[in-house]
């Protein structure tokens, strides 16, 4: 859903997409003091920077009812 950083297939070859860009993307740490960052339920959540970002307008901050639903989900357990 984040359109940036960005590979474009149609320009660049998939395999060094996945290869060299996606690793890259997927080493990116926080930037901020995101509450999310020292979550403990965290893997309960369907925040991702993406839906952070339409919400919020940042990748950073929490989307509040994404968090409301992992406090529950974890009560549930």
């Amino acid at each position: 859903m984040v359109q940036i950083p960005c590979f474009d297939l149609r320009k660049g070859r998939f395999a060094y997409g996945f290869h060299n860009f996606f690793p890259k993307v997927r080493s990116l740490k926080y930037r901020t003091k995101s509450e999310c960052k020292g979550c403990r339920i965290r893997y309960l959540c369907r925040q991702c920077p993406g839906r952070a970002l339409l919400e919020n307008g940042d990748m950073e901050k929490p989307v509040e009812y994404f968090c409301e639903i992992a406090h529950r989900r974890y009560e549930m357990k």
